[in-house]
């Protein structure tokens, strides 16, 4: 089995004592793909790709011999999904910034709860609406020697809000959506909306830990108005009919955005909170109202 270890400390070893004193740690890399020493008049850098469980492995450190102090702190990137591809390192002051392509990066799904809702709505509960995003590619940035990174994300998103009582979702030949009571004599069942469309998001994300496991992320995110929306009532009449009554609600629906943030563990998941300021209707062609959403995300491919 090959190691670097003693390699790194031989390396190091010829910097003044003054950087051994600060850089005390002591780092073993089994069976590395590939090890890049470089040294010019300032710098003397040591660069680290793959490892013997991690092909994707990235390790980083410099020196400055000028100043006699370490001006780089060191990155890696564990746990990338198979579907994903380094296309472009970008070299520029003696840093190396990674533009990453990754495909199917994560999926969530959370539940949906409504708030400064109009009358009529108290009956949307939280635990019976719900969205599911999947991210279906990612262009990530990493900058060199920096535990922060960015990244686009382009997703689909399903969204179900379900609503119980006695009012229910209408759509009318102007493609206006309004809360009315059932026919007289029905037993209603439920009313819903139903949409699925893109997002794209834009997001921030740091990382607690030298080795990317454990970050934070923070997004903003736009919607788009192509997709599928339907508005969907089941109820029973007065002869015991079950009806079913659906209606297009596409050209309700208007460009948005909403706001997520996420506590991720690399490899693994995480939670996320997502805030939506509008309902996502146009004005005067549907309710007006805030959402939250809560849930659970899930890294693909680790």
């Amino acid at each position: 089995m090959r190691t670097i270890q003693f390699a790194l400390l031989t390396i190091f070893g010829f910097a003044p004592a003054t950087i051994l004193a600060q850089a005390n740690d002591t780092l073993i890399v089994n069976n590395p793909s590939q090890v890049i020493i470089s040294q010019n008049d300032d710098t003397l850098s040591v660069r680290i790709s793959g490892k013997e469980d991690n092909p994707d492995y990235r390790f980083s450190r410099e020196v400055s011999l000028s100043n006699q102090s370490e001006v780089s702190t060191s990155q890696s990137i564990n746990h990338r999904s198979p579907l994903s591809w380094d296309f472009m390192e970008i070299e520029r002051n003696d840093k190396t910034s990674l533009l990453e392509l990754r495909i199917l990066k994560d999926f969530s799904a959370g539940f949906l709860a409504t708030f400064d809702r109009p009358t009529g709505m108290d009956n949307v509960k939280f635990f019976r609406s719900f969205e599911y995003n999947l991210s279906m590619s990612s262009i990530i940035f990493y900058p060199g020697r920096s535990r922060n990174w960015y990244s686009i994300d382009f997703n689909i998103v399903y969204r179900q809000m379900k609503m119980k009582g006695d009012m229910r979702f209408v759509a009318d030949r102007n493609d206006e959506v309004r809360l009315a009571p059932y026919p007289d004599d029905a037993k209603p069942d439920f009313t819903m909306l139903q949409t699925l469309r893109p997002e794209i998001s834009i997001s921030f994300n740091r990382s607690f830990s030298q080795d990317f496991s454990f970050g934070i992320s923070l997004a903003a995110i736009f919607k788009g108005n192509q997709n599928l929306s339907l508005c969907r009532t089941h109820y029973t009449d007065n002869e015991n009919n079950n009806i079913r009554q659906v209606d297009d609600i596409e050209q309700a629906l208007t460009h948005s955005y909403s706001i997520k943030a996420q506590l991720i563990a690399n490899g693994i998941g995480g939670i996320y909170l997502k805030y939506y300021p509008k309902s996502g209707f146009k004005s005067g062609h549907g309710p007006q109202f805030h959402t939250l959403s809560m849930g659970m995300v899930f890294i693909l491919g680790k």
